[in-house]
């Protein structure tokens, strides 16, 4: 394994809390009682501790290799008085002490922070496979390295920046230089609680998020995805994510009932479609579209896809959209969260492993925190 540390700091949110976002039912990533019992991490002596981070993949037939895991911190987990600005002094490493790539997504003190941790293999059925998180060594800067967290990734979207005229303006691409440029109908209200620390709501008035597209030949893309309205046949299209229009799009609502709450693509002959289970309003999903060069698939929630032969999808013939149509007719009404395209066709079980470890960490975490110790 090589030993990959970036001493170049990178950005990410620092927040003081998430706001509502007017009744939704994500599953909100919240504090948890202790994956080990209560925990007093404060109560420990020594700067140094680490803690020991199992992945539950026992399930699976399926070895994880360079896999993004989603870390959630919180004061029972750790302590934030020993952490220093930001999470600068954060580690993760392999048993044998391999520093991993981590990327802080969102940063809040004395709350709950999101961090993605890149495994180089999480084996298959496994309930024993783990990794250390160390923190309280005050000397440590940081060494986030988003770019290595994201390889063989395209573009990752974690939507948690200000889109409004107040904010940035940029919705961050981590895995790269694409980033998004929120419409100027967007604000900083917008911004508001996700499935992952926050997301993005979409009134359905004409804003959105727009970046380049991308040409690709195979492919996934994933998203967590709530709609205000359950999908339905209306006289515009209404879609959360758009690359090119032709080369892959996902429609909310449709002028066609093929493509109503459907992942689609344009080959040289025609369009193709595939539509998971049926979905409802005010629900947040996880849902994929993967084409391998043969199929186009879609899934929900990481569980059995419904696929259809297709040709090759055509090159891009517009930007990559967010939140709104190519056609500019309708925008979709609803939030998004945790963006991610990749040139891999993943199979079933890889995109399983990412809902069950993005989806809310007290059902059935897919990371187990052990109880810190000092580090020997």
């Amino acid at each position: 394994m090589i030993l990959a540390v970036s001493a170049t700091a990178c950005g990410f949110s620092v927040s003081g809390g998430t706001g509502g976002d007017g009744g939704t039912d994500a599953p909100v990533i919240d504090a948890p009682a202790g994956d080990d019992g209560p925990l007093d991490p404060d109560a420990m002596t020594g700067p140094k501790r680490r803690v020991k981070l199992t992945f539950q993949n026992g399930t699976r037939n399926l070895a994880l290799d360079n896999f993004v895991a989603l870390v959630v911190l919180d004061p029972q987990r750790v302590s934030y008085a020993a952490i220093t600005a930001n999470g600068a002094n954060l580690r993760f490493t392999d048993p044998d002490g391999t520093v991993l790539d981590h990327q802080i997504d969102e940063w809040n003190a004395g709350g709950i922070s999101t961090i993605w941790v890149r495994v180089p293999m999480i084996d298959a059925s496994s309930n024993t496979d783990f990794i250390y998180l160390h923190y309280g060594d005050p000397a440590l800067s940081d060494n986030q390295d988003p770019a290595g967290v994201w390889a063989g990734h395209t573009a990752v979207w974690h939507l948690s920046q200000d889109p409004g005229p107040g904010g940035s303006g940029d919705i961050r691409d981590s895995a790269g230089t694409n980033h998004g440029t929120a419409s100027s109908g967007m604000q900083s209200s917008d911004l508001v609680a996700g499935v992952i620390g926050r997301g993005l709501q979409f009134a359905g008035n004409g804003t959105g998020v727009t970046a380049t597209a991308l040409a690709m030949t195979t492919y996934t893309w994933s998203m967590w995805v709530r709609g205000t309205t359950a999908p339905a046949v209306a006289s515009s299209n209404k879609e959360p994510i758009n690359n090119g229009d032709v080369t892959f799009n996902f429609s909310w609502d449709h002028s066609m009932a093929a493509f109503v709450g459907a992942a689609a693509q344009r080959d040289a002959t025609m369009w193709h479609s595939v539509a998971p289970a049926v979905l409802a309003a005010n629900t947040w999903y996880y849902l994929a579209g993967t084409y391998d060069g043969t199929n186009l698939c879609s899934y929900e929630d990481g569980n059995a896809g419904t696929c259809t032969a297709s040709g090759a999808p055509l090159a891009p013939n517009g930007a990559f959209l967010i939140g709104s149509a190519a056609s500019g007719a309708a925008t979709f009404s609803g939030n998004l969260d945790e963006i991610r395209v990749s040139t891999t066709a993943f199979s079933r079980l890889r995109l399983e492993a990412e809902h069950v470890n993005q989806r809310a960490a007290n059902a059935n975490p897919f990371v187990v925190f052990s109880a810190p110790e000092v580090e020997p």
